[in-house]
């Protein structure tokens, strides 16, 4: 990697602490729609009162896969950094996706909750990448974690990896430079530990239900939201 991306890389992250002081005090005043396409008509979720800011668009638009109508709708907040996260995706996920996802039985939407300044890189690298391949870069960097979060370069390697499938350090300068970016980043992850009580990765709430636990396999998964289905 350049010098030029690694003093980038430094400012960004040494700005984190004083740019999240600023934003979080900022009105919200620029609020991002959510878009989706491909609609299945469907009897949509019933949401309380008190979950409806759950639902609301947030600074960074929602990546969203499913049927917008689903009975069933799950939101994920995960953190590139969080081994129970990177286990999720690569285990129970993939097997989650072919047999709900896929079958428009329900909607799902990731959230960025990065837990370092390490994970809030690699968001901001998954976030420049195009809107139809942002799911098979979280999965790229969740698959390989284990490679790049032993490395002794950490950000070297991600970026290394992820050079593997179209990359460049000029694309990784532009990145940083997003300063709009890091700041809806950060301000998401506020509204989303202030409002929703999200405080680990991964948080999951089905129909707008929190759900306990974080490491969640398959079988428990698939049965929650079974019985959700059946309703």
């Amino acid at each position: 990697m350049n010098s030029n991306v690694k003093i980038i890389v430094a400012i960004v992250i040494a700005a984190v602490i004083a740019a999240a002081a600023w934003f979080y005090l900022k009105p919200d005043t620029s609020i991002l729609p959510v878009t989706t396409t491909g609609i299945i008509e469907e009897t949509a979720p019933t949401v309380a009162d008190d979950q409806i800011a759950l639902y609301e668009a947030q600074k960074i638009a929602d990546h969203v896969i499913g049927n917008p109508n689903a009975k069933v709708t799950i939101i994920e907040y995960a953190s590139l950094t969080c081994p129970h996260c990177a286990n999720f995706h690569t285990n129970t996920f993939k097997k989650f996706k072919a047999n709900y996802i896929d079958t428009n039985k329900v909607k799902f939407i990731y959230r960025n909750f990065h837990l370092d300044n390490l994970a809030l890189a690699g968001a901001m690298l998954a976030e420049c990448a195009p809107k139809d391949q942002f799911f098979n870069i979280v999965d790229l960097i969740f698959t390989n974690q284990q490679q790049w979060i032993r490395a002794t370069d950490q950000f070297k390697e991600m970026v290394n990896i992820l050079k593997l499938v179209g990359y460049s350090d000029e694309k990784v300068n532009e990145c940083f430079a997003r300063k709009e970016l890091t700041s809806g980043l950060l301000d998401d992850r506020q509204r989303a530990s202030e409002e929703y009580g999200v405080d680990s990765t991964p948080t999951l709430f089905i129909n707008g239900e929190k759900q306990a636990g974080g490491n969640t396999n398959y079988e428990a998964f698939s049965a929650t939201i079974d019985a959700l289905l059946a309703e």
